[in-house]
């Protein structure tokens, strides 16, 4: 398989002390606002603002601050496979301020766009080399897993667990609606059309003249 790996990223991948960290974008969605609001976080323990012009080529021209988080961030190593088939990963955010959790329980995720980028850092002056790799792009499908962790008095954090599936699972969703009377009705109350589909089930039709 081809890669477009930049020439002075896949240098700074094989030089003895190469620093990374990985950036991670959130495609939530509003459903008070009817809006998109994606959410940008990064490894690095600062933000960081950059332009899809120089770096993030796969995003719409604009500039794009990244959360720093630091440390706190993990995931299920991305894996390659022949097999035609939907791949996932865990990504975990740990020792993350509670205020996040208004991301979560505030918007639309099931089913929502999520993206992860690997990054190589230069070492003489610590910028970022064009262009980071696109290592996932999926949905956020499994729900997060939220555990919150307090010590006395002091602010608690929480860890946050999201299961994301890769494209190819849309190819194995099931279909909204389904052949059969009680589905098509969630949709269509008034329509029978699927009536007596249970009653034909195993019988034998016989089509065209006798």
């Amino acid at each position: 398989m081809a890669r477009d790996i930049t020439t002075n990223l896949a240098t700074q991948i094989s030089a003895e002390n190469s620093e990374l960290l990985y950036f991670m974008m959130f495609n939530f969605y509003n459903e008070a606002l009817a809006v998109e609001e994606p959410t940008y976080i990064t490894t690095a323990p600062h933000d960081i603002a950059t332009t899809s012009a120089t770096l993030f080529i796969t995003l719409p021209l604009a500039t794009y601050t990244w959360s720093g988080v630091g440390g706190n961030i993990g995931f299920q190593v991305v894996q390659e496979t022949t097999d035609i088939a939907g791949n996932g990963i865990d990504i975990i955010l740990s020792g993350v301020d509670q205020t996040i959790l208004g991301y979560i329980l505030g918007k639309k995720y099931i089913g929502r766009f999520v993206r992860v980028w690997l990054a190589h850092l230069s070492d003489a002056d610590k910028t970022i080399i064009a262009s980071p790799k696109l290592i996932f792009y999926g949905r956020m499908n499994g729900g997060f897993e939220i555990k919150e962790r307090k010590t006395g008095d002091v602010p608690g954090t929480v860890e946050i667990n999201c299961r994301a599936t890769d494209r190819l699972g849309d190819f194995q969703r099931i279909a909204g609606i389904q052949t059969n009377l009680e589905s098509h009705q969630k949709h269509y109350p008034n329509d029978k059309f699927f009536e007596f589909v249970d009653e034909m089930m195993g019988k034998t039709i016989r089509w065209g003249e006798s």
